[in-house]
């Protein structure tokens, strides 16, 4: 067999034998590092039930649980010389005998047969099944149940009206009111819970008082007074009286704002610095006006003798600007940390009560399990007699707290001790921190270096090595798109990218291109000089909906005439070209905003196959509504509304003529007494809503539902109007039914509101076999490829923070706006928007990975020539690659691609 270096990497990479530290670029096969991992580690003997291989999403696990099932299945059926080879090609270079040869052939089912199964599984997952195992030993119920995001909302709410309920906690809630209101309560609470660490210790008023530098026991009055003594309220009437003899309106203006001050306080401090300072659009804002106030005439007149003292004064009253701003931080922040203590003690108390667990909880529990002296060493001695090797996949999105579950099961692993000390331990990791893309779920890729050094070390001081390696080929894109991918990237800095070499394409001669659409202006919504028209209403002039259906329009035009692109399906063989489909189309977006709902809606217009939304919001899904309409108006048959959409619905497809002619002759009855007193003329609806009517009372939700697809072909009545997208949203109407009846005591009418809650989003998975057009986020998008990739929205980025609440590894400030920071807010929240940006880079990095052989960069809207828009980094990584100017729909854009491009 014929080897390259590539796969040379990846079966070093795979040596069972050794603890390996691998770097792997995007596309470079990393997950087939780790099915051989695995594989070869059955193929040494290991028991399945001695692995453990930790992923970063369920979606994730269960396809390399289905590719290592593929593959052993397939080993079961092969020949003694096709075996042979296949392990080979693995890296197993010893030719096996017959017997050998019959093992290998067992391995599938016996990882199927495994006790526990083979443990393939999110690190969350394994927590949940270690805390099974020992909830005495962790101080939990046995029977404890994991919160999942609307369970975690409604115990939010709970806890909440709790607090506002009890004499003993209201004052931490009128702490809650001074930094939350209707529209981020909820992104608050997110931020407090999944930061909880930072309010383990509860913080007095002492010490966040002296994290802004300020005496707690000193007032902001006493301190005004300490630092303007009684003289400055003699200048300022002096000002006052010399500026009423001016000319200018702008100086009688502040005349008389100064003469209204009748002592030096708060109010007066944040008035005088108005006049007194630069404003925020100054050259140097909130800086003091050093021979600069008032106009150059009164200054060499009437103000000239003051205008030293005047100075000085604005120098103090510069200075103290800050620690007026401290002031109001620190109490921001005391009002957060007395919230944040008050809220967590309650919710962890419900959360006690009812035996749930929530994410952090899986992983704090199961660090606090594997540390406690007490139990530690039983609980290790029984894991270390069943873990001798452990996998860990996406390193570079695990958080801190989870690198310590990690660390603490490869204790003995790294040490060379415990129960089977004599046989070969490993520990593998793979990750890539140019493609850590999760710190809001608390990734950390500065973390990577750390805990590689530890391994290092602590392998070292076993008499172990770490084998540190990388993957640098790519096997999904052409050269072309990681031309671009290097000059863009090149000169980042290493420490917060992970830039490392350039990338190599195992692909060679695989042809690539590189398209960037010139940008569409933003234009204004006519619709604001209309006032009949609701603001909301986008017209149809916007740019957004223009680049939406300019991408829809060439994807057509692509599907319609067989537009080629290459694929290379055996490196041995030169590529071959095809007609684009579909399917090949990943348009990706960085949130989910109104461009993303326009795109899917100009590829509906024209009848692109489109597989709709990654996340599917069931309050907004049409299936969804008629099928909760018709449980509405079995509930209660005085319901008109529910009955009357239920009767325009693909249920039974009635028109707006038989609706009017029913309600309109109905005159004091219900629509429903309407329909029973002429049963001749409705039959076929009263057989359907008596039928159901009349077994509502002992059917479960679920039940009920299903009567309605199955026995009243409501299924394929849905169906066959709103198309084959509904089936989804149905399949997910019933699934949430069957959750209520776990979680509740079942019955309609709390059926009907436990669903009615518009913020239940459910993931969906996208399989590219369907040969749809998916369009999503690039989070979403991770571990994703495509032949074809759009990314439409490379425009200006608002780079303010979202986050109301900064956090350091101690304290919790409010973020205020940008004229209201205080020097320490300012200096976290520069450094969170820094990490923000590096994060970014990162982003576009995974999105323009994704692509093998054509990428295609748009715009609408702003994009300014200074900014740090990705299309500008884009065009000039195009340029420095001398891309050539080509014509697109909308206009000249640049286009870089292979000689051998068709």
């Amino acid at each position: 067999m014929k080897t390259n270096s590539a796969t040379n990497a990846q079966i070093a990479a795979s040596d069972a034998k050794l603890s390996t530290w691998l770097t792997a670029n995007a596309g470079s096969g990393k997950t087939k590092v780790l099915i051989d991992r695995v594989a070869r580690l059955l193929l040494d003997g290991v028991q399945p039930e001695q692995i453990l291989c930790l992923t970063y999403t369920k979606a994730a696990a269960a396809e390399m649980k289905n590719r290592l099932f593929d593959r052993l299945g397939k080993w079961a059926m092969l020949a003694d010389k096709e075996l042979n080879f296949s392990l080979l090609e693995m890296g197993v270079h010893t030719q096996l005998g017959t017997e050998e040869l019959k093992k290998a052939r067992t391995l599938f089912a016996r990882a199927i047969e495994a006790p526990g199964g083979l443990k393939i599984q999110t690190i969350h997952a394994f927590c949940a099944s270690l805390l099974r195992k020992f909830p005495l030993e962790a101080g939990i119920s046995p029977q404890f149940r994991e919160l999942d995001e609307r369970g975690q909302r409604e115990l939010y709410l709970k806890v909440l009206e709790l607090i506002s309920k009890d004499k003993l906690t209201q004052e931490s809630f009128e702490h809650f009111l001074k930094i939350a209101n209707a529209s981020n309560w909820e992104e608050i609470i997110l931020k407090i819970v999944s930061k909880r660490r930072v309010f383990s210790k509860n913080k007095s008023r002492v010490e966040i008082f002296e994290a802004f530098n300020l005496n707690s026991n000193v007032s902001i009055d006493d301190d005004i007074s300490a630092h303007f003594e009684q003289n400055t309220l003699n200048l300022v009437r002096k000002i006052s009286d010399c500026l009423k003899k001016s000319l200018s309106k702008a100086d009688q203006k502040t005349a008389q704002e100064l003469t209204e001050i009748a002592s030096i306080n708060l109010a007066s401090i944040q008035l005088l610095e108005k006049i007194f300072l630069y404003g925020k659009s100054a050259k140097s804002p909130f800086t003091a006006k050093l021979g600069k106030f008032s106009t150059k005439e009164m200054r060499s007149s009437f103000l000239v003798h003051f205008m030293d003292d005047i100075d000085d004064f604005m120098v103090r009253l510069e200075h103290f600007r800050n620690r007026r701003l401290s002031y109001q931080a620190a109490e921001a922040s005391l009002s957060i940390h007395k919230f944040a203590e008050t809220f967590l003690s309650v919710y962890k108390a419900q959360k006690h009560i009812k035996s749930l667990l929530d994410f952090d909880d899986l992983i704090d529990i199961t660090v606090n399990l594997l540390t406690t002296a007490e139990v530690a060493d039983w609980v290790l001695y029984r894991l270390d007699g069943g873990i001798d090797h452990i996998l860990v996949d996406e390193a570079q999105d695990t958080s801190p707290s989870q690198w310590r579950v990690i660390e603490t099961l490869a204790q003995e692993l790294t040490s060379g001790q415990g129960a089977r000390s004599s046989k070969p331990r490993t520990i593998f990791v793979v990750g890539d921190q140019k493609q850590s893309i999760y710190s809001f779920q608390g990734a950390d890729p500065a973390q990577l270096d750390r805990v590689r050094d530890s391994f290092s070390a602590k392998l070292e001081g076993a008499d172990k090595n770490l084998q540190v390696a990388s993957l640098d080929y790519s096997f999904r894109s052409s050269k072309t798109i990681l031309s671009l991918v290097d000059k863009i990237f090149g000169n980042t800095n290493k420490d917060s990218f992970g830039w490392g070499r350039n990338h190599l394409a195992f692909k060679a001669d695989l042809p690539g291109r590189i398209d960037l659409w010139p940008i569409i202006p933003k234009k204004m919504n006519p619709n604001l000089l209309k006032w009949e028209e609701p603001l909301e209403l986008i017209s149809d002039a916007n740019h957004f909906i223009s680049l939406a259906r300019l991408i829809a329009e060439e994807i057509k035009r692509m599907i319609d005439q067989r537009v080629q692109i290459p694929e290379q399906k055996d490196i041995q063989q030169k590529p071959t070209f095809r007609p684009v489909r579909a399917g090949d189309f990943l348009i990706l977006v960085q949130r989910r905003s109104e461009i993303f709902h326009e795109i899917i809606r100009a590829c509906k217009d024209v009848d692109l196959p489109i597989a709709g939304a990654d996340r599917l919001r069931l309050a907004g899904e049409l299936a969804i509504k008629d099928i909760c309409n018709f449980l509405s108006f079995i509930d209660n048959a005085d319901d008109d509304f529910s009955l009357a959409a239920v009767l325009k619905s693909p249920l039974f497809g009635w028109n707006e003529k038989q609706l009017f002619d029913l309600a309109h002759s109905r005159e004091d009855m219900t629509l429903w007494q309407a329909m029973r007193k002429n049963p001749k003329k409705f039959s076929n609806e009263l057989n359907v809503l008596e039928d159901l009517r009349s077994v509502a009372d002992f059917l479960r939700p679920y039940e009920l539902i299903e009567r309605i697809l199955i026995l009243h072909k409501g299924r394929s009545l849905l169906i066959g109007r709103l198309g084959k997208e509904a089936e989804e949203g149905i399949d997910t109407l019933l699934s949430q039914a069957m959750n209520y009846e776990i979680s509740e005591i079942p019955s309609l009418t709390g059926f009907l509101s436990w669903i009615s809650d518009e913020n239940i989003e459910i993931k969906r998975q996208f399989d590219s076999s369907m040969n749809q057009i998916r369009v999503m986020t690039i989070h979403g998008a991770k571990g994703l490829e495509a032949p074809i990739v759009i990314l439409p929205e490379t425009n200006d980025f608002k780079d303010d923070l979202s986050d109301e609440i900064l956090f350091t590894d101690n304290i919790a400030l409010k973020k205020f706006s940008s004229t209201e920071r205080c020097s320490k807010t300012t200096e976290i929240y520069n450094s969170q928007k820094q990490q923000n940006a590096e994060e970014r880079d990162r982003l576009l990095y995974v999105a323009l990975t994704r692509s093998e052989v054509w990428l295609i960069v748009a715009a609408a809207g702003n994009v300014s020539d200074f900014g740090n828009s990705w299309y500008k980094k884009i065009e000039k990584g195009l340029v420095d690659l001398n891309a050539v100017s080509e014509k697109f729909l909308n206009g000249e854009g640049l286009c870089h691609k292979h000689v051998d491009w068709c």
